[in-house]
């Protein structure tokens, strides 16, 4: 075996292995998160993060597992050297029948206040050109 070196830049952007090369490095955060039981329960199954690349959504039926989330990623993140853009990130709610709690707490990524944009339901997130706004947003 030859020895072992330290690399300082990441996988080639659109190169063929790097989606397989990033999934393999982020396979234990995405680990962490399942095994927490934080999220949202769908028949039995508890479902707390959706990624894809090297975009995550982070999904739980309460702020205090969303914050417990947040802090799960962030302490991977330290641990392995990742730094997360807040200003790319934002904190959707969705209403539970009309009701959306008027003190909502903040949350936070890496001592930046998550920007948080309410829904009435999720049918709302693909009306209005919602969808289209949110597309904007991220890209």
């Amino acid at each position: 075996m030859s020895q072992s070196y330290g690399l300082e830049c990441g996988v080639r952007q659109g190169g063929m292995s790097s989606p397989i090369l990033f999934n393999l490095y982020i396979n234990d955060l995405i680990v962490a998160l399942s095994g927490t039981r934080i999220g949202c329960h769908i028949d039995g199954v508890s479902i707390n993060n959706i990624s894809y690349a090297d975009d995550m959504v982070l999904l739980s039926a309460s702020i205090c597992g969303i914050k417990k989330l947040v802090a799960i990623c962030e302490e991977y993140a330290e641990r392995h050297e990742l730094k997360y853009n807040a200003s790319k990130s934002e904190l959707m709610v969705f209403e539970v029948k009309g009701k959306t709690e008027v003190n909502f707490p903040e949350v936070k990524l890496n001592g930046t206040v998550l920007r948080r944009k309410v829904f009435a339901s999720i049918t709302e997130l693909f009306t209005n050109g919602n969808i289209v706004e949110l597309f904007n947003f991220f890209n």
